[in-house]
């Protein structure tokens, strides 16, 4: 399975590092990754994100499946939302869609739903009452009926939940259950794993252009 991300540079906001890797389940060892340095075409817009982000992920997934096709995921994780999303189609969605590839959404930050009733404080507060385990879930649900996703929490250590939607091709619960699967911390290895790959490339960039290398990376919040 897969996980993909994008990484900032804070010195720079038109330049982006994009990672994916691949891990073998059930072990999450890492059996390949890439990163590629782009320069960002699209501003930043909430709940837009596929149209800066999907491109890089998508140039990734295509070189990897040309050049080591044996090892092509059967699943992508991302750093974004699936159908947690307004339009139901976030960043996960776009990219599962256009690969072919089932994907999961896989957010650290609440996307809003204010015209569903979703907000962060009640979604913080149902977390509080029923997260009590790791494996914990439930669904998220707008006052429409929608299902957008599920909360879940991945371990016995993660204070915070993390935010999981379908992007394509995989129910709810599929996303779900591989989730949990995949959690020895609060983030899913693949999705953890990809952050940590893209972050430490720009480090060492940083390191070769004279920049300190404790230089944050602003992370996306809405796709």
């Amino acid at each position: 399975m897969a996980g993909a991300d994008i990484s900032f540079y804070s010195n720079d906001p038109h330049k982006a590092v994009g990672c994916v890797v691949i891990l073998e389940f059930p072990s999450m060892e890492i059996v390949y990754s890439s990163c590629r340095e782009v320069e960002l075409k699209h501003p930043y817009i909430p709940t837009y994100l596929a149209f800066r982000e999907a491109p890089i992920v998508l140039s990734l997934l295509e070189e990897v499946k040309h050049q080591h096709s044996h090892i092509y995921p059967q699943v992508l994780f991302i750093d974004g939302n699936g159908t947690l999303h307004p339009r139901l189609f976030g960043l996960a969605c776009h990219v599962g869609v256009l690969a072919d590839i089932p994907s999961i959404g896989v957010a650290k930050n609440f996307c809003a739903l204010s015209s569903e009733g979703l907000t962060m404080k009640g979604i913080k507060e149902k977390s509080s009452d029923l997260l009590k385990a790791p494996g914990d879930w439930f669904p998220i649900i707008g006052k429409s009926g929608t299902i957008f996703g599920g909360v879940i929490r991945g371990t016995k250590d993660a204070r915070n939940p993390v935010f999981v939607s379908p992007g394509h091709r995989i129910s709810l619960a599929s996303a779900v259950a591989l989730t949990v699967l995949c959690c020895k911390y609060r983030v899913p290895e693949p999705v953890r794993v990809a952050d940590a790959v893209s972050r430490e490339y720009i480090r060492q960039s940083l390191r070769k252009q004279g920049v300190s290398a404790s230089t944050s990376m602003p992370a996306h919040t809405m796709s």
